[in-house]
This record gives structure tokens, C-alpha cells and sequence, in this order.
């Protein structure tokens, strides 16, 4: 079985590693990032299929950084991660380019469920998105 290639970009490095070992048995991890100008700069070098992107991030945010990406590699699937559950920034998320938005605290069985059913072309946002803060 061909994993699915996919990029995290976090700026937080103990998140960035906890993502790397929970889904490195199911996905490939092809690069990590902890700011939106780095991963404009690396994803394209290694072509992932997925990007994990946070929203918050310094300097450049999550959702500008997904709208400049999606310029540059359109066919790239991006999933929005973010501590934020209110439904704003999932609406904000999919309108620059995301096709799926997932909160923190959801886990990561949530975050490689999102990661599963964009690359099979699906759009997803799970409930705990749409309530608002």
C-alpha cells in the first residue's frame, strides 16, 4: 500500500513531534515547517498530496499561507489545524483553499481521519467545528 505523502507545519516543535510518531505508521511524512513562509519555500521541493497547516501561526497565518499554496500547487489537499473551534475560522479556512478543518483537541485519530477522507476527495469538518466561542 502507497501511503499518502503529507507535510505538518506547526510552530510549535514538542506538537510538530508528537504529530511525526502518531501518524508516521499510517502516512509519509515528506517535510515539517513551523512557519507559512518555510513551508511556501520546502513543499513544493517534495510534492506531499496532504498539508497539515495551522492556523496560528507568526509572521504569515495559516489561512494566508493556504491561499498563497494553493497558487502554487493547486491539486495539493490542505487540512486546517487549529485550537480554535469556533466556525468563523473553519469558514475562513475553506475559503482560502482548505478542504478540511480540524481542532486540536480533537485528537489525532480525528486529524488522520480528515487527512484520509481529503485525499479521497472529500471535504471534511467534523461537528465540534461548527459551534461557535
Amino acid at each position: 500500500m502507497v501511503k499518502t505523502r503529507i507535510f505538518l507545519v506547526d510552530d510549535h516543535e514538542a506538537l510538530l513531534h508528537e504529530l511525526r510518531h502518531a501518524l508516521k505508521s499510517e502516512f509519509r511524512i515528506v517535510g515539517v515547517a513551523g512557519s507559512g513562509e518555510a513551508l511556501l519555500l520546502e513543499a513544493p521541493k517534495v510534492s506531499p498530496q496532504v498539508i497539515v497547516l495551522d492556523v496560528s501561526l507568526p509572521g504569515m497565518s495559516g489561512i494566508q499561507a493556504a491561499e498563497q499554496l494553493k497558487s502554487i500547487m493547486p491539486e495539493v489537499k490542505i487540512v486546517m489545524l487549529s485550537m480554535h473551534a469556533d466556525s468563523a475560522y473553519a469558514i475562513a479556512a475553506l475559503d482560502a483553499g482548505a478542504s478540511a478543518y480540524v481542532v486540536k483537541s480533537s485528537g489525532v485519530s480525528e486529524l488522520a481521519k480528515a487527512i484520509r477522507e481529503v485525499q479521497a476527495g472529500f471535504e471534511y469538518v467534523p461537528p465540534s467545528s461548527s459551534k461557535t466561542s
